[in-house]
């Protein structure tokens, strides 16, 4: 990868009801920007079992959710991955900083 992660934050960030939850944010180095001849991929995450409940909200493995802005929603892909499902995000799709929002 030519690009690097310069900054990463994460924040407790309740959600409705007060739930448990974290906020992060990740801020990219410029060169992060994938060329046109490749697509790179952020995992945003993991599991047996993924699903949308929302335009911009998953459920993993019904365990916790992932929020993430409504216009990089349009960009995520639930795709396979050695027998697990992965969230992933492309980053030729989007800017600097990428914030999501996991609830559990």
């Amino acid at each position: 990868m030519n690009g690097r992660i310069v900054e990463d934050l994460s924040e407790l960030s309740p959600g409705p009801n007060d739930a448990p939850g974290l906020k992060r944010s990740i801020k990219l180095s410029e060169a992060t920007s994938p060329s046109t001849e490749g697509v790179w991929m952020m995992r945003l995450a993991s599991g047996d079992a993924i699903k949308s409940i929302a335009a911009n909200t998953w459920s993993v493995d019904e365990k916790y959710q992932i929020t993430i802005d409504e216009k990089l929603a349009k960009s995520v892909l639930v795709r396979e991955s050695k027998g697990k499902r992965e969230l992933v995000l492309p980053l030729s799709s989007v800017g600097t900083p990428i914030e999501y929002y996991l609830r559990w």
